[in-house]
């Protein structure tokens, strides 16, 4: 009535594989997402952020599964490049976020734009704006 111990260690080791492998696919389907809204004009594209702060918390998580199998060269690769990635996708999202104004009108400029230099007129309003605005901020 003994059981195999060889059965036994290797079935928790195959759930932290399994575990590992799921938090891979979960920030790989994050982090799809928030590239995916960061090219939605605005205000969708604010979502990206939201992504990005989800997508933290599935590296953390891919990092540590990794680190538990055993795979430490991969848990130090997910987390640089998954920092790298999460940084843009948060800091886009911010900068967005504070530049929503300018941005917003320049969307719509561009999205009622006909020929190319009402595109560059629009270009061309939106540093004006910009400068404007951050005048505006700095008391200007």
């Amino acid at each position: 009535m003994s059981s195999d111990p060889q059965a036994s260690s290797s079935a928790p080791s195959e759930d932290l594989a399994r575990a590992h492998r799921r938090a891979l696919g979960a920030l790989s389907v994050c982090m799809l997402l928030g590239w995916v809204l960061l090219l939605l004009p605005l205000p969708w594209s604010l979502g990206a952020g939201i992504a990005g702060l989800a997508a933290a918390v599935l590296l953390v998580r891919a990092t540590i599964a990794a680190w538990r199998i055993g795979q430490q060269g991969s848990a130090v690769l997910t987390a640089l490049l998954g920092a790298g990635a999460v940084l843009v996708l948060v800091g886009s999202s911010a900068l967005s976020a504070i530049l929503y104004g300018p941005m917003h009108e320049l969307q719509q400029c561009r999205r009622d734009a006909i020929t190319v230099a009402s595109r560059d007129a629009c270009d061309d309003g939106a540093e004006e704006s910009t400068l404007e605005w951050f005048g505006s901020l700095l008391g200007g």
